[in-house]
């Protein structure tokens, strides 16, 4: 089996892409991953019976620097609804599972305030990001792999 693991979406936020261009292309990368015909060359090299693919992808994440950038987290949380729409709307969603990481590495008590997401009072917890707060740090990246653990397990029964 092959399972891919993505994450994508916020350094294009950073750079000024539009988010229907962001979801543009990753709909076009699910459906190249994940064609639904099942007459596709694709189809058959990565979706065969005895090879059947499967995707975790991350959503996007509140990091520390948007701590004071009301403007991009709320673009971070538009695209994360749109990321969830397009696996949730794909024909074959079933072998994909989005992890919604918005406020996954956001305090404990930020994280589910009212008005968390779109009010701006969800903060980044430094504990899971490198000092550039951008990227995530060991500790970061072990509660990502934890995830990608459990929904393999979960996927193979094992």
């Amino acid at each position: 089996n092959n399972l891919f693991v993505c994450c994508a979406g916020e350094n294009d936020i950073g750079s000024g892409r539009s988010l229907d261009s962001i979801l543009e292309t990753f709909r076009a990368v699910l459906d190249d991953l994940f064609p639904a015909n099942d007459d596709s060359k694709k189809q058959q090299q990565l979706l065969s019976p005895s090879n059947e693919s499967k995707m975790i992808f991350f959503g996007p994440k509140f990091e520390p620097w948007l701590a004071d950038d009301n403007a991009s987290r709320k673009r971070y949380a538009k695209l994360n609804n749109g990321f969830q729409r397009a696996i949730h709307n794909h024909p074959m969603s079933d072998r994909m599972k989005y992890i919604d990481c918005l406020t996954l590495f956001c305090t404990k008590d930020s994280a589910t305030l009212p008005g968390a997401i779109y009010g701006g009072k969800a903060m980044a917890d430094n504990k899971y990001f490198d000092a550039d707060g951008l990227h995530l740090n060991d500790v970061g990246y072990g509660v990502w792999r934890r995830m990608v653990e459990e929904t393999f397990v979960d996927w193979n029964g094992e």
